[in-house]
């Protein structure tokens, strides 16, 4: 394996380390990994072309890049972004290197909608709860489920003082996402 491939493994596993601890772990992996994971996938889908030949070397550079990319949808369903989670989970029924038991692959034939809801069950199946986007506070129980952004519905927030702290942040993603609101 190549040092890009070890460190898109690596990040893989912080990222996910980071979505299961919540807060600031959480938002540092929303805010940082991805950033990070996201500028080395090109580099190795650019190497998996230049290096096509080498049949095991490529496998081993998608199994990694699916992953990575099943990591991000995750997170961004933790945190209520359903559109670039639906990007991701498309992404990665694009770039899956075999028919395996990969989870998403189950998404192939699955609308934007159906797909949002089978991620939601699976983060809930493994006891992996949604969280806040500008804080990364789990959501406790049912009871107190965490608000999403009423334009856009593309963010979830543990309190009003959390929307009205990260809007700076989220009010341009929100007009791109919403455009007729």
């Amino acid at each position: 394996p190549s040092p890009m491939n070890n460190a898109l493994y690596a990040l893989y596993h912080l990222l996910n380390a980071q979505r299961r601890a919540g807060g600031n772990d959480l938002i540092e992996g929303l805010d940082q990994t991805v950033v990070y994971g996201e500028k080395l996938h090109p580099l190795l889908t650019a190497e998996c072309i230049r290096k096509r030949k080498h049949k095991t070397f490529k496998a081993v550079h998608k199994a990694v890049m699916c992953n990575w990319t099943q990591e991000v949808a995750h997170l961004y369903a933790q945190v209520g972004m359903r559109r670039e989670a639906i990007e991701n989970v498309n992404r990665f029924i694009a770039d899956a290197p075999y028919d395996g038991d990969l989870v998403l692959l189950k998404c192939r034939k699955m609308n934007d909608d159906e797909i949002w809801s089978f991620l939601r069950k699976i983060d809930s199946r493994y006891d992996i709860s949604v969280a806040c986007i500008y804080c990364g506070a789990f959501q406790i129980s049912d009871a107190q489920k965490h608000n999403q952004c009423s334009r856009c519905a593309n963010a979830l927030y543990c309190s009003k003082e959390c929307q009205k702290k990260h809007w700076k942040t989220h009010k341009l993603q929100c007009k791109k996402v919403s455009p007729g609101k």
